[in-house]
């Protein structure tokens, strides 16, 4: 069995930031077990978390301990149910203190403030909407941020000792550090806003991931160590100014330090937009150039100059309907725009328009550009002037018309010639036997040989005419189906019957495959090897043995026989039209039969070939593909 495919892995940024959410989830969940426990056994300390602070009150230390859990798994794509049930139970917590009265809350080992209370029910809600999108935005997203903010302010309230909140908005501080934890976690576990621009690799993700942490510990450190050490050495006034140096030095360096960054970068961007500049335009046999979202040319390489005559001053800017012919412009322009649009790539070929308002036929490819989010933001166009390559091939093709009527031509003229050379040898031969058999005691020797030459010679011509006219018939499209070779062979045996008894010959037909031929084609083959193999019989009795093995894609048929043999150096001539080895006084014959056979094998898809030695015999072997449908 198969391995399952595996995901693709995700980004190095993503992981990191998943590896912070999951770090914050159990910060969070270890911070409130411990708090959980300080209540169990009545530790001050653990209850506190810190020593000299407020302890943190059991139920947003329950619900906080399943808002840990629950963001943990969160940043999975789905979230798992048991996230969304810890968050509805935290959420359910957190809607019970912001409803019930001071003394049911009190009852309860403790009571959450309302800003706690505010804070929760933001954090669990965010929980559970966790995998909610709206047209690009997270709501949770949101909610964490919210509830991030009014974290953040407690805290600093406590570290300035400034009591910025009071009352029912007050938050004790451990409380504060747990929901700022959880909340960090909230903001990158799942990619949104902040956490998309944190694994950004653009400046935005640059800027963001330099000044975004600066921005918050920076002022929040370093106020609270002015209110720390403002009693020691330092006067408000002073204590202010020093804080304001400080601040601005600390931006002042990593605003240099992005500016660097920034500058290097753009350098290398720069750079390389040269080096693709300068490769673009030395492509001088294809167009290539951008177009926007609504199809305005904005770039103009060399090839294009060349090909359609506009300069890169005239034409940038402009519509790239300006490059068609104008009667179908618009129409065409806007068919192409929407099918790269939708396929994300469209080729075509058609008439284009240069300068001068001529025609040229273009191969087109026009790819679309999109952004991380999926939009078109613009098109590459590839174009190519074919003209000339259309121009050939119309050439060509008026050309195969022409040799193809040539063809039929040149049949249809073989096939006349020949019925019509064919009867009036017929009458020679008849009358010539005829005068020859009643005036044969009339004449004398030397007459009788002279009408013995006319007798043969209009046989060889008859015979020859017979063997053109069915070589000239091959030049058709066989009928191709499926048929058994075996048939096929003991067809053609029984058409050599009376000359096999004659001689003595033994033909052997083993196991032939049903293969897809022209079944009166395929028996002219075998008749044709099969003459041969009894015509150049040797002096023992002549064995033919027919047969096929299975090759790769197809069966190879052997005809081989025990006769005269062939010298190797006539192996491939032996093919050719009217090539005989052999004076018409030793063996009769045309010359044509095993052009014949070639033929028909290559229009089969398969070659022909002999092996042979003199005296040793000959196997002729054609290949055949695999049985198929006409």
């Amino acid at each position: 069995m198969g391995a399952m495919p595996s995901a693709p892995a995700a980004p190095s940024g993503e992981r990191h930031l998943k590896l912070i959410a999951r770090a914050s989830a159990s910060a969070t969940a270890a911070l409130s077990a411990a708090s959980i426990a300080g209540w169990a056994i009545h530790s001050p300390g653990l209850e506190a978390l810190f020593l000299g602070s407020n302890p943190v009150s059991l139920p947003p230390a329950c619900a906080l301990l399943l808002c840990g859990f629950s963001l943990f798994f969160a940043s999975r794509e789905p979230a798992p149910r048991p996230t969304r049930a810890a968050g509805l139970a935290a959420l359910a917590a957190a809607v019970y203190s912001l409803v019930a009265d001071d003394r049911r809350r009190a009852a309860a080992l403790g009571h959450m403030t309302f800003l706690s209370a505010l804070v929760l029910a933001l954090v669990a809600l965010a929980l559970c909407l966790s995998d909610l999108v709206v047209a690009d935005w997270r709501p949770s997203n949101v909610l964490a941020a919210a509830a991030w903010a009014f974290s953040l302010l407690a805290l600093v309230s406590h570290l300035y000792g400034a009591r910025l909140l009071r009352g029912g908005f007050d938050m004790a501080l451990p409380a504060a550090l747990i929901f700022l934890i959880l909340c960090s976690g909230l903001l990158t576990g799942r990619r949104g806003l902040i956490a998309g621009l944190l694994v950004e690799p653009g400046p935005g993700g640059v800027v963001l991931r330099r000044f975004f942490p600066a921005a918050i510990l920076v002022p929040v450190f370093l106020g609270w160590l002015r209110v720390l050490f403002s009693d020691l050495f330092l006067q408000a006034g002073t204590g202010a100014a020093a804080l304001s140096v400080t601040i601005a030095a600390v931006f002042g360096l990593l605003v240099i330090q992005l500016a660097l960054r920034i500058d290097r970068e753009a350098a290398v961007s720069e750079r390389r937009r040269a080096y693709f500049d300068t490769a673009v335009n030395s492509v001088k046999d294809y167009a290539i150039f951008l177009l926007d979202a609504e199809g305005r040319i904005q770039t103009w390489n060399d090839g294009a100059r060349i090909i359609n005559d506009w300069t890169a001053e005239e034409i940038v800017g402009r519509p790239l309907s300006m490059l068609y012919p104008p009667e179908d412009a618009e129409r065409r322009v806007r068919l192409e725009l929407e099918a790269a649009a939708r396929e994300g790539r469209y080729e075509d070929e058609g008439w284009r328009a240069r300068k001068d308002g001529s025609l040229y036929w273009a191969g087109i490819v026009l790819t679309a550009l999109r952004d991380e989010r999926g939009r078109v933001t613009g098109f590459l166009k590839v174009a190519r002037d074919m003209t000339e390559r259309r121009r050939q091939e119309a050439q060509l093709k008026e050309t195969l018309e022409k040799l193809q009527r040539s063809n039929q031509e040149l049949e249809q003229f073989a096939y006349v010639a020949s019925h019509d050379l064919q009867e009036p040898l017929r009458k020679v031969t008849s009358f010539t036997q005829l005068f020859a058999k009643r005036y044969a005691s009339k004449v004398d020797a030397t007459a009788a040989g002279y009408i013995g030459y006319i007798v043969d010679g209009a046989q060889r011509m008859q015979n020859l005419i017979t063997d053109l006219l069915a070589f000239s018939r091959l030049g058709s499209q066989p009928r191709l189906v499926e048929t058994d070779l075996g048939e096929i062979a003991r067809q053609a045996v029984t058409e050599f019957e009376l000359a096999i008894k004659d001689s003595g010959a033994k033909v052997e037909i083993e196991a032939l495959p049903r293969v897809s031929c022209d079944p009166g084609r395929m028996l002219q083959l075998f008749e044709n090897l099969l003459g041969n193999a009894l015509k150049f019989r040797g002096a023992e009795r002549s064995i033919v043995r027919i047969f096929a093995q299975r090759g790769d894609g197809g069966w190879t048929v052997s005809v081989a026989d025990n006769g005269i043999g062939i010298e190797p150096q006539y192996h491939d001539q032996i093919f050719a039209m009217f090539r005989r080895l052999h004076s018409r006084s030793e063996y009769p014959g045309t010359g044509i039969g095993l052009a014949i056979c070639k033929r028909v094998v290559e229009q089969l898809g398969g070659r022909i070939w002999v092996e042979s030695r003199p005296a040793k015999g000959s196997t002729f072997r054609f290949t055949i593909p695999e049985a198929r449908k006409a």
